[in-house]
């Protein structure tokens, strides 16, 4: 992830970093059996999402197809809306994994979303615009990087009045249910 994420910032050099976060998570998914039938099991899922956060300048208009562009050559393509329930307001789009880029065997995922400073970013909601929508009491959180709130806000400027958001997710481990007899 992070030579995606350097080769991101070599070809879209009008993006400006101004925070990070990471979320490595284990998932329980299934249950057990009842008395009558057997159950389906229990599975495990483990996916590691890490987000950077970029200050940019220009029409976002014209920044959106230029950061579409930069990803295709990193190997993420066939964008497409999100439309998940979520607090925030602001878009997102997913893309999928092609040629060379992410990780072979892996289902990658990527999203971004964007605003502009002018009212329309809500530090609180839309930091988690991306990134893993999951239930937190079947979770088990091997590792949880927050992004810095007030220092993202305190670096959006005049010359890089909007904020993007760049999460990249990868499964590293995952034990599928598994029907019991």
């Amino acid at each position: 992830m992070d030579a995606q994420f350097r080769t991101l910032k070599r070809l879209a050099r009008w993006l400006r970093p101004v925070g990070r976060s990471v979320l490595d998570v284990c998932s329980v998914v299934g249950g057990g059996g009842g008395l009558v039938d057997g159950g389906t099991g229990f599975g495990v899922s483990c996916v590691m999402t890490d987000s950077r956060y970029y200050a940019y300048g220009g029409r976002s208009t014209v920044r959106i197809p230029q950061l579409k562009l930069a990803l295709s050559h990193i190997g993420w393509a066939s964008y497409r809306p999100v439309l998940a329930v979520t607090t925030s307001r602001l878009p997102v789009v997913a893309a999928d994994p092609v040629g060379i880029g992410p990780p072979s065997g892996a289902k990658s995922g990527l999203e971004f979303s964007w605003a502009n400073r002018s009212g329309q970013l809500s530090l609180q909601s839309d930091l988690g615009a991306v990134g893993p929508r999951v239930a937190p009491r079947r979770n088990y959180y091997r590792q949880t990087v927050r992004p810095g709130r007030q220092g993202i806000l305190n670096s959006l400027s005049v010359a890089g009045q909007h904020l993007l958001i760049v999460s990249i997710s990868v499964p590293y481990a995952h034990r599928g249910q598994q029907q019991v007899s």
